[in-house]
C-alpha cells in the first residue's frame, strides 16, 4: 500500500515517507513564502556514481539496473 513505508528518525520514532515529504513540502513552502526566496528543485543529481539508486553504477544484487535509457525515463 502506497505511503506505508516507514523511516527510522532521530529519537527513535518512525514516519511513513508520505508523512515526511508532506512535512518537508509544506515548511519549505512557508520559509519560501515568508522570505519570498525562489525553491530550486535538484532531481536525480550525481547520476553517474554508485552512491544513489538512480545512478548509472549503481548496484543491486550483483547487477547494475540502471541505464541511460532508465535515467532518462525517470528524469
Amino acid at each position: 500500500m502506497a505511503g506505508t513505508k516507514q523511516l527510522p528518525l532521530r529519537g527513535g520514532t518512525h514516519m511513513s515517507i508520505d508523512d515526511y515529504l508532506a512535512d518537508f513540502a509544506a515548511g519549505t513552502c512557508r520559509l519560501a513564502t515568508q522570505t519570498g526566496q525562489p525553491i530550486l528543485v535538484r532531481t536525480l543529481h550525481e547520476m553517474n556514481g554508485n552512491w544513489f539508486s538512480w545512478g548509472q553504477s549503481y548496484e543491486k544484487d550483483g547487477r547494475r539496473p540502471n541505464t541511460d535509457a532508465t535515467y532518462k525515463q525517470a528524469w
